[in-house]
């Protein structure tokens, strides 16, 4: 049985851009911080807790308090709520379909993995007309995205290969191969900061 580990931006839902505006304004509204760097794999950990613990520390000399990093979450997943009731976010070309394949594959296990902390990752999923409950998942209440790996394989002793993607082939570069076998039989093809799904597994 095969494992596919899934990110969410860029991977599943087209809100890269979004999101990253989103997380700028909210440091600025919240924290008053401006001119950030928005090259996300200059960060130590590229996870939206790990950002925002490194800019806040390295702004303040001091690491955000709970309450400090509850508020600021809390007006990030705001706004991002507040652009996508304008204009629904949409689902990667071919993403709907390669999940529901996999989903009623008896040779494939879904999961997801990502630096987005849960309530955005689940928001921006439903928006996009996907269900970010219907699979096992670690988000960025855990701060590396190793982590995240880590957590999402621990909890199916059945996930026995797996192929990050297109976390580990798109242009973030945060992407961590625990086995490079594939776990299906798709082909990829890697845009600007999407991931379009060229072949899907058959069903």
């Amino acid at each position: 049985m095969g494992l596919v580990i899934f990110d969410v931006d860029g991977t599943l839902t087209q809100t890269m851009e979004t999101d990253a505006e989103c997380f700028v304004r909210s440091l600025a509204e919240v924290c008053g911080f401006s001119h950030v760097e928005t090259d996300w794999s200059r960060y130590r950990h590229a996870t939206d807790s790990g950002v925002f613990q490194g800019i806040y520390e390295s702004r303040t000399g001091l690491l955000p308090s709970s309450i400090e990093i509850s508020a600021f979450r809390q007006h990030f997943v705001g706004l991002l709520a507040q652009v996508s009731s304008r204009v629904p976010f949409a689902p990667v070309t071919g993403a709907p379909v390669l999940l529901s394949r996999l989903a009623a594959s008896p040779e494939h296990r879904v999961a997801f993995a990502t630096g987005a902390w849960r309530d955005s990752a689940r928001l921006k999923m439903r928006s996009a007309g996907l269900c970010y409950d219907d699979y096992p998942s670690a988000s960025s209440e855990l701060i590396s995205r190793q982590g995240g790996v880590a957590f999402a394989l621990s909890h199916d002793a059945l996930f026995t290969c797996v192929h990050l993607l297109p976390f580990l082939l798109g242009d973030s570069g945060h992407g961590v191969v625990a086995d490079p076998k594939p776990a299906c039989d798709c082909a990829l093809r890697i845009t600007v900061g999407e991931c379009v799904y060229d072949s899907l597994p058959n069903s």
